[in-house]
């Protein structure tokens, strides 16, 4: 059962939509009133044509994958640059070199990535 809000706000919204019907008439009873009533009750949205948008620059060129010469689990990456190390194995050579610089020599395991 409806209540007293849902009947009156219906109401509202048929007496809305029935309203100033078009003087010409319409071709479909549904659609084409219903089109008429939406074009009369809101406002129209004028569409400014837009400039096409520039061509993007091509993307650059991708590195091959390389595999890695470090021992163990076999590993597969793009490299950065010239470079011919994997990203576990450059953390590994950056560390060794902190330590090296700060006369630090305690290797952490995870941080060898099976190259010595």
């Amino acid at each position: 059962m409806r209540t007293q809000r849902e009947q009156n706000r219906r109401h509202r919204g048929r007496q809305t939509l029935l309203a100033d019907p078009p003087e010409g008439g319409v071709r479909s009873a549904a659609v084409g009133f219903l089109r008429h009533r939406l074009i009369q009750k809101c406002s129209v949205v004028r569409v400014v044509p837009v400039a096409p948008l520039p061509v993007p620059p091509p993307s650059p060129p991708v590195s091959e994958l390389i595999r890695g010469a470090g021992p163990g689990e076999e590993r597969v990456f793009r490299p950065l640059g010239d470079g011919s190390e994997c990203a576990d194995c450059r953390g590994a050579t950056a560390y060794a070199s902190w330590m090296d610089d700060t006369d630090t020599y305690e290797f952490s395991e995870d941080m060898t990535c099976g190259n010595e």
